[in-house]
């Protein structure tokens, strides 16, 4: 059975609103399984948006963020996990910076040796075209169409994991 994009516009944006996935299988009469896959892509992708906004936070405001949630938060566990959010993030955060930076350090020395060749072996051609191929990857989200180099904010999608792993999400 194909279900026409309006429908699962419509779907979709009543699962943003917190609507059941039974309520709505059955006023759309669409399989719940579908709406279930929908609901979850939809909380993937809100997420990583989550994810995304987190990142690009000071750590002064996430130590703020942190403090405020110690100060309100009505469990131990909470304060807990909103103090493991902030580290992780501040982690995350220097281990993009620090990642980056090496990458183009190693770049400038592939580019810098084949300079100083005349003319580079077709082995040392491939091994720098292989280096250069992984640290595209590496720094890249594979999923970003678009890459500003000088200011690249995404994070990886490996790192995206990692993250979400260490938040139980």
């Amino acid at each position: 059975m194909a279900i026409d994009q309006s429908t699962r516009m419509k779907v979709e944006a009543e699962l943003r609103l917190g609507k059941k996935a039974k309520e709505l299988s059955e006023k759309y009469d669409v399989p719940y399984v579908t709406i279930r896959v929908w609901a979850k892509k939809l909380d993937t992708e809100q997420a990583d948006k989550d994810i995304d906004e987190l990142m690009e936070y000071d750590e002064t405001t996430l130590h703020s963020m942190a403090e405020e949630i110690r100060l309100q938060a009505p469990t131990k566990a909470e304060v807990v996990k909103a103090e493991k959010l902030v580290k992780d993030v501040i982690g995350l955060q220097r281990l993009e910076e620090k990642t980056r930076s090496v990458s183009f350090s190693i770049l400038n020395s592939v580019e810098g040796y084949l300079a100083l060749q005349s003319e580079p072996s077709l082995k040392e051609l491939r091994e720098a075209a292989s280096i250069v191929g992984v640290l595209h990857t590496a720094l890249f989200s594979k999923n970003t169409t678009q890459v500003n180099v000088l200011n690249n904010n995404n994070i990886s999608g490996e790192k995206r994991d990692i993250f979400k792993s260490s938040l139980g999400v």
